[in-house]
């Protein structure tokens, strides 16, 4: 595959990729110095390997394309293999050099050996930077570049679930009568009365979570309400539904093609719902394997971006 085409992959690789940039670009600036002091001075001088560090990881969102980041790369395996000596330059080098594979970069090393010595380290980072180089080790292997069954480990999340579901309840206890009302009368306002009853005692009495017996009252009204951000009580409906998901698994596909749809619907909630609503979903990416919006996109290596994919962001509460 040359540098420049473009290649069908999924949202799932897409995601682990976008974290990893997203916490590269991130990174503490004293380490990306490191890194850069690491480059032997026979390939380049500090300032110039600064300069292309930078470029690679902000310009070129951690995809290897150019002579000049390709020469970067012994220094980057190298500092991928010292979590002893310098742990912030040890996580920064792996996501880079992750993220480059997942790419289709230029980087000739696949990190195989890698997981199986420094699984354990991995663990010892920061929530989001554990569950994002774990997560990606995953999607390596079940992408094909990693062997198969070299990874033996569940998926791994960063997001703070006790406070998401925290948030996610508030956001239903806090309904209006409006806004129930609109949920029960959903269906073409059939069985509104029965609806509504139960949408109250799943909020007041059941702490948001659908028991597998109510797949039609009142399931049925809030997956339709949670379908149309333009009317009242769609956010409440969402967040029934999302606690429920985290609490049972999303056994009906509920997020998969709601995240297609309404990604920028959750994106515009104000917060903190928006917040408690995309953790939830980003709870959803990480622990389960079959949640696959966009199962196949195509790559822009130029863009270097996938069209039309909305991603997940990591975020701190507001």
């Amino acid at each position: 595959m040359g540098i420049s085409e473009g290649f069908t992959v999924g949202f799932r690789p897409l995601q682990a990729a976008h974290d990893l940039v997203h916490l590269a670009q991130r990174a503490d600036e004293d380490a990306l110095k490191r890194l850069a002091h690491g480059v032997p001075s026979s390939d380049m001088s500090a300032d110039d390997a600064l300069a292309t560090l930078s470029d690679l990881i902000f310009a070129r969102s951690c995809r290897i394309e150019t002579d000049d980041a390709l020469r970067l790369h012994e220094t980057l395996l190298l500092a991928a293999t010292l979590p002893d000596d310098d742990f912030d330059a040890f996580e920064l080098a792996t996501m880079i050099l992750l993220a480059d594979r997942l790419k289709g970069g230029r980087g000739p090393d696949n990190l195989f050996w890698h997981w199986d010595a420094f699984c354990d380290h991995y663990r010892l980072g920061a929530a989001a930077h554990r569950a994002a180089l774990i997560n990606e080790y995953i999607e390596a292997e079940r992408a094909g570049r990693l062997p198969k069954g070299s990874v033996n480990a569940a998926p791994v999340t960063g997001v703070d679930v006790g406070r998401v579901r925290e948030d996610l309840r508030a956001m239903a206890g806090d309904a209006t009568d409006a806004e129930l009302g609109a949920i029960a009368a959903a269906d073409y306002g059939d069985r509104t009365d029965e609806h509504l009853a139960a949408i109250q005692n799943v909020i007041t009495e059941q702490g948001c979570v659908l028991k597998p017996d109510q797949s039609w009252v009142p399931s049925e009204v809030l997956e339709l309400a949670a379908y149309d951000p333009e009317k009242p009580g769609f956010a409440v409906a969402t967040a029934v539904l999302l606690v429920t998901v985290m609490a049972r698994g999303d056994e009906q596909g509920w997020f998969d093609y709601r995240w297609e749809q309404f990604a920028l619907a959750y994106q515009n909630l104000p917060d903190p719902a928006r917040w408690a609503v995309l953790s939830a979903v980003r709870y959803l990416y990480e622990t389960d394997i079959y949640f696959e919006p966009y199962p196949t996109a195509l790559f822009d290596p130029v863009e270097h971006r996938a069209h039309l994919i909305p991603h997940l962001t990591i975020a701190d509460r507001p």
